[in-house]
């Protein structure tokens, strides 16, 4: 199919002007087969390791355009920029082939054409199918349809509509073919070769070789490879959630903790003289930036979790795929599925929150009614010096003169006059 290299360009920079939004964790997923670049279906897809798939075409010109090795869609790297910036535009298109092509959306696409021009009945050669056998996958008009249904070998196959066959569908039932002959269908996977074969090639070049299985059999093992790594997915998906959760929950309390620290101030506050109103303002914006640092910490923890888990629904989407269609090419492609394992198996399961956004909130420093004390104290002339207070670490009285200076934690001092029986705040 004939593309357009200026219309490819033009929809790079619309691509990378919006986000794609991805389902939830727990939503079926669903292959779409057109690339977001040039609005056609895919030829060759290559899948980044962002999961956003794109035509290797429209990858070329797109990072030609962009001039960095970024996806197209969110602008995460593809690689290291780096290891990038001396690659003319030959050496950019050779890392480009050399991503991983998505196999499932390359299948898919591939049934979705077949789908939409038509197929021939496999019986008379003469109709257009309007049915297909999910066991052979053959298919059939009306009536050869009917002559399947009755034939012996035949009436326990299931026959399902086309015009009720989705891609996804079609590319799960289509029949695998041999590596040695292509049109032959494969019934037995060599495991020493990796390579779906024939029941003749079974008998004959294979027959030597240690492990040779049904392609059923190996089909169902890979299927079930697959259902353990989302099944691993969804786990920390429902972990980094109920991280959220207990974030969201903190984040609820140290309000209420917060609040309740205010209601103490402002009760003390009001048993205060002039001379320590400046103190009762510092400590209230002292409370504050300590639940902003906190409410800070907790946002950054926050945002890094919201990441993981776009991540994982964006791992566990094409997972989803890859269980619900299947095709051949996927499950003898060793290469693919190892790199799909080690895809998987790198990512950061583990979900911990950091020690700073567990430890609780400092509660504001309580002085204001050892400071009373000190004022009435002085203002009937009682000697303060030896009074013991119990917040002697965080605040201090020096003897100056006839006064005492007060130098709390908030960096205001206070300084008690005998003479003038008042207290005013020290340069």
């Amino acid at each position: 199919m004939e593309r357009s290299h200026r219309g490819r360009l033009k929809s790079v920079r619309v691509a990378t002007t919006g986000m794609t939004t991805l389902n939830p964790i727990d939503n079926d997923a669903t292959t779409d087969t057109t690339c977001s670049i040039c609005q056609m279906a895919f030829q060759v897809p290559k899948i980044l390791p962002c999961s956003h798939t794109f035509c290797q075409a429209c990858l070329i010109d797109g990072l030609n355009v962009l001039g960095t090795p970024q996806c197209p869609t969110c602008s995460c790297n593809i690689a290291d920029p780096k290891l990038w910036a001396d690659r003319d535009a030959e050496g950019w298109k050779k890392a480009v082939v050399a991503l991983p092509t998505d196999l499932v959306t390359e299948a898919v696409a591939q049934s979705a054409r077949e789908l939409s021009k038509g197929l021939s009945c496999a019986g008379c050669r003469d109709s257009a199918a309007v049915s297909i056998c999910t066991t052979c996958g053959d298919k059939f008009c009306r009536f050869c349809a009917g002559v399947h249904r009755n034939t012996s070998m035949s009436r326990h196959h299931k026959v399902e509509n086309l015009s009720s066959m989705t891609p996804e569908t079609f590319a799960e039932i289509r029949p695998a073919v041999c590596s040695s002959h292509s049109n032959v269908p494969a019934e037995f996977f060599c495991s020493a070769h990796e390579a779906a074969i024939c029941q003749r090639c079974a008998a004959t070049q294979h027959r030597a070789c240690p492990e040779v299985k049904s392609y059923h059999e190996e089909k169902e093992k890979f299927r079930e490879e697959i259902a353990a790594m989302s099944s691993n997915l969804k786990a920390t998906a429902k972990k980094i959630e109920q991280a959220i959760s207990d974030l969201d929950q903190r984040s609820v309390d140290m309000r209420n903790k917060h609040q309740k620290a205010l209601d103490e101030i402002d009760r003390d506050y009001h048993q205060l003289k002039k001379a320590v109103k400046t103190c009762q303002r510092r400590l209230k914006r002292q409370a504050e930036d300590d639940l902003a640092k906190a409410k800070d910490r907790v946002r950054k923890v926050k945002g890094t979790l919201h990441r993981r888990k776009e991540g994982l629904q964006a791992h566990r989407v094409s997972l989803q795929r890859l269980k619900r269609s299947m095709p051949s090419t996927v499950v003898t492609d060793h290469k693919a599925r190892f790199a799909l394992k080690s895809q998987i198996s790198d990512l950061d399961t583990i979900v911990t929150l950091p020690a700073e956004v567990k430890s609780e909130s400092k509660a504001p420093p309580r002085i204001y009614k050892e400071w009373l004390k000190v004022v009435e104290k002085e203002m009937k002339g009682v000697d303060p010096a030896p009074m013991a207070l119990g917040f002697a670490t965080r605040t201090s009285f020096t003897q100056l003169g006839d006064s005492w200076r007060c130098s709390p934690v908030c960096g205001s001092n206070v300084v008690l006059s005998n003479s003038r029986r008042t207290a005013r705040t020290s340069a």
